[in-house]
């Protein structure tokens, strides 16, 4: 059994403060009126999702993906497997290919836990955590390493599909 220490207690203590702001910004997006349910944009996007994972349907399970209503070219994933696509995102897409090779650098944020990690990065630096960009919009940034590994790992993942490998220069 671990030994609690003061670190491990301050550890746990940031990763609940990340889980209520987390859930927190997630339950406003809701109440907002901004995300999608039950469309055919939100449809499309989860099968291009379900494509991706059907050679992983555990993970597929664990993934709930929205398209949030926002002209910001943006997605994010959060660690408990929630994945939001901005409508200024995909507005901004040549085709299918593209999505997916997104989609697939996004489930390696949600994979790899960069969410908290970044949240806890930025907790020790400053205590401030999540702030406003120029739309208004709550942002937790992820690092420059984590954003090579989700592209370099992202990238890994597109391979194991059928989508065309010359789309993700473009995107």
């Amino acid at each position: 059994m671990e030994k609690i220490t003061d670190k491990n207690a301050s550890i746990l203590l940031k990763k609940r403060a990340f889980a209520l702001e987390s859930n927190y910004h997630i339950d406003h997006l809701i109440r907002s009126g901004a995300m999608l349910f039950n469309d055919s944009i939100s449809a499309y996007v989860n099968k291009v999702l379900d494509e991706i994972l059907k050679k992983d349907p555990e993970l597929r399970q664990n993934i709930h993906l929205f398209i949030v209503k926002s002209p910001t070219v943006n997605a994010f994933s959060f660690d408990n497997g929630i994945i939001l696509v901005n409508t200024g995102l995909l507005s901004q897409l040549d085709d299918e290919s593209q999505l997916a090779f997104i989609l697939c650098h996004e489930l390696i944020h949600f994979k790899r836990k960069h969410a908290i990690n970044a949240y806890l990065d930025l907790r020790n630096v400053s205590s401030g955590n999540y702030h406003k960009s120029r739309n208004d919009e709550d942002v937790l940034q992820y690092s420059k390493d984590q954003e090579t590994e989700a592209d370099t790992a992202g990238l890994d993942l597109f391979k194991s599909t059928n989508y065309d490998l010359d789309a993700v220069n473009s995107a």
